[in-house]
């Protein structure tokens, strides 16, 4: 589940039961069983309330000063 989400073990276990609900554990060995639905959930917990989200758009010079209006002037 760790691997799915792109995050620690240790992590996983840290932010269970404050970003999502604790999941089942089931054997003698107290795996942890998550449903589609459970996975589903943490991703989307994840990228809303933590830096794990997804990765940044690279934009130009321009795009990025056109909200300001202001202009791009070349060096030299």
């Amino acid at each position: 589940m760790a691997r799915m989400l792109g995050i620690g073990t240790t992590t996983l276990r840290r932010i269970e039961g404050t970003l999502f609900e604790p999941a089942p554990q089931q054997g003698s060995c107290k795996m942890r069983v998550f449903t589609p639905e459970q996975v589903e959930l943490i991703r989307k917990t994840l990228r809303e309330k933590t830096r794990l989200g997804p990765k940044p758009v690279l934009v130009g010079l321009e795009e990025a000063a056109r909200p300001w209006r202001c202009l791009a002037r070349s060096a030299g």
